[in-house]
């Protein structure tokens, strides 16, 4: 898998480096200790374009359903930097998804220029959103004009639209799974590792749409310094507790079920095995840009596997 994964960018990072060898002030790569801090050395004004592709699918046996994918592009920017923080300025600026759903393709095509503003450490590692009320009022806008456009024709849709603005324009959302890009694109900043070592953690994790945090047994380990590309390669593994998510799953399940009004005709049982785990790696540039980044998020009930799997890579040419 590493090869594969320097090879496929080997074509654009000496473009990429070129680019950064008269802004790099100092080197987060340790080559006489093998160790790696990563740091963000950037300056205000700085700008990377980045396309994301979100896959979500259901593996039962050797069968797999509900293949849907979104591809976004997005541009992040450097609005302000100072001694102990940077100011970054998140946007999408389109997301196109291959299911042929028209209310979700039209959220997509109605939020592309939504613009998250967010905090982080002089590290690079995330401290705070700092406009999720601006964010949530862009969203109402979106569902009203959502709503006007569908509802007319479709009143059985109408609830769904509510249920969906209802989560969508939460702070629980908008703090957790809104920004979840956000968060796997910083997700390494601020660490510390030597190549051959693993860090080893106990830390909790929010579910997304109800900010229940699952605590999770973590593994992180620096994979591969690349010397004469100037970058690294980190991947990390989380797993979760099983009791922990069976509960949150399940609250979750129930609430969903009451806010649509159906009967519940689902619940975890204390015999349905239940199971799960994330998976981050990350190439990173010793400037402390994302080259190429992915997380696989997989969840399993019984025998039926549930995966997320979102890459980031960044656009050598626009």
């Amino acid at each position: 898998m590493v090869c594969g994964f320097k090879k496929h960018f080997r074509s654009f990072l000496l473009l990429f480096l070129f680019f950064f060898a008269a802004n790099v002030v100092s080197a987060q790569i340790n080559k006489a200790d093998s160790t790696v801090q990563v740091i963000a050395y950037w300056s205000k004004g700085e700008k990377q374009i980045y396309d994301l592709e979100k896959t979500k699918y259901k593996i039962k046996g050797t069968d797999t359903t509900k293949t849907n994918v979104i591809n976004c592009r997005v541009a992040v920017t450097v609005l302000d930097s100072t001694a102990n923080s940077y100011t970054i300025e998140w946007k999408y600026l389109y997301c196109k998804s291959s299911e042929n759903n028209e209310l979700y393709q039209k959220l997509n095509d109605l939020s592309k220029d939504v613009k998250f503003i967010y905090k982080i450490s002089e590290l690079g590692d995330f401290a705070e959103l700092l406009n999720w009320e601006e964010i949530s009022a862009f969203y109402r806008e979106v569902f009203k004009k959502i709503s006007k456009e569908i509802s007319a024709e479709k009143p059985e849709l109408e609830q769904l639209i509510k249920n969906l603005e209802n989560s969508f324009c939460s702070r629980e959302y908008i703090e957790s799974a809104a920004i979840k890009d956000i968060q796997q694109f910083h997700f390494f900043h601020g660490i510390k590792v030597k190549l051959g070592e693993e860090i080893t953690n106990k830390i909790p994790i929010p579910f997304p749409l109800t900010g229940a945090e699952i605590d999770t047994d973590l593994t992180l380990f620096l994979d591969e310094i690349i010397e004469e590309e100037d970058n690294y390669i980190i991947r990390c593994r989380q797993i979760f507790d099983n009791e922990a998510l069976k509960k949150v799953m399940s609250e979750y399940a129930a609430s969903l079920t009451k806010s649509m009004g159906t009967k519940k005709d689902f619940e975890f049982s204390k015999d349905m095995k239940l199971s799960g785990d994330v998976n981050t790696s990350a190439l990173i540039h010793d400037s402390g840009w994302l080259v190429y980044g992915f997380n696989i998020t997989t969840i399993s009930v019984d025998d039926v596997k549930t995966v997320e799997g979102n890459t980031i890579e960044i656009v050598a040419n626009e």
